[in-house]
């Protein structure tokens, strides 16, 4: 495993139905790729609120931007295995809950 134990990861997204919506990511750790994706998702919100100098959301709204993607996972690296174990949206969603919560300590 790289330094600090990360597990490389690959984050599978796919915003629409249309297969052109497609994307994939890889990182050194599941953590990088969850800031990676909660940068992308206040990207978004920038967007959709320019006049605001401050950015504010919930983990709750977090959660509806995953939901609301066509398709979100993750390919998280075990490093006993040798393989990618798939995590899916509900992974993503407790995983972006804790990274939240060490934040705001």
């Amino acid at each position: 495993a790289p330094k600090g134990g990360g597990r490389h990861t690959i984050m599978l997204q796919q915003a629409t139905s249309a297969p052109g919506s497609r994307t994939w990511t890889d990182f050194d750790s599941t953590p990088a790729a969850l800031d990676f994706f909660t940068g992308g998702y206040e990207k978004e919100l920038r967007k959709l609120n320019p006049a605001s100098a401050q950015l504010t959301y919930t983990v709750a709204d977090l959660h509806t931007y995953v939901d609301s993607l066509h398709d979100l996972s993750m390919l998280v690296a075990d490093p006993q295995t040798k393989q990618y174990a798939p995590k899916g949206k509900d992974f993503i969603k407790s995983q972006l809950m804790m990274r939240i919560k060490q934040a705001a300590k």
